[in-house]
């Protein structure tokens, strides 16, 4: 009877573990689709409207770098969510093999990209709002959707300008996000140490103990 009943416990542990790893899959894929979405569609819009619109560069710079490596994050975190999803499913089924440093190791991989990509995001953003801050102290009455600060070495800020913070600005959104998601998980897994499966699996063997020991 106690084994059953550690088993049991041991199950109904498993499924609210699956159905933690299940929701925040869900919530975590469909936010990062919805805001990753977002500044797609209002590029490609700008983009159809505004064909010969286009911004001052000087080839690939860091900056640059950053900011495609964080949308490449924001891929790759996008697919890991929805990963657990099918980790939840398994997880509440009682058909995964995730053994729970495994399952750690996975949502603390998912934890460092969200944190390497709100750093990456933070840089590229601190560089685009200090230089777009400069052009407008070369110019201070420019207050115009576009702007030439000069006629040698002209300067431009222009609409893309302002869709890249948005975009950055929804990518920290979405990684921040994840973030919490991802500690929401760890504590999960922390709890099911602590869980009474642990001790209901453990009772078995203390009443043998107790059998076995001699009566006086």
């Amino acid at each position: 009877m106690n084994e059953n009943s550690g088993t049991s416990t041991a199950k109904g542990v498993e499924y609210r573990l699956g159905r933690r790893f299940s929701r925040a899959g869900w919530l975590g894929f469909l936010l990062q689709i919805g805001l990753g979405a977002v500044p797609v569609v209002l590029g490609s819009w700008f983009y159809f409207v505004s064909p010969n619109a286009t911004t001052a560069s000087g080839g690939v710079t860091l900056v640059s770098l950053l900011a495609m490596a964080v949308l490449v994050i924001l891929l790759i975190t996008t697919i890991l969510f929805f990963y657990y999803i099918r980790v939840g499913k398994r997880l509440a089924t009682g058909a995964s093999k995730w053994k729970r440093p495994g399952l750690r190791r996975l949502v603390g991989f998912g934890l460092l990209l969200g944190g390497l990509s709100v750093f990456a995001s933070s840089v590229v953003m601190i560089a685009e709002v200090a230089s777009m801050l400069f052009t407008f102290l070369e110019f201070p009455q420019g207050g115009v959707p576009v702007i030439q600060t000069t006629t040698a070495d002209a300067t431009w800020i222009s609409a893309l300008d302002v869709l890249s913070l948005l975009a950055l600005s929804l990518s920290i959104t979405a990684e921040i996000i994840v973030i919490g998601l991802g500690f929401w998980l760890l504590s999960g897994l922390t709890k099911l140490q602590a869980s009474p499966a642990s001790a209901a699996t453990a009772q078995p063997a203390m009443d043998d103990g107790m059998v076995a020991a001699p009566a006086g």
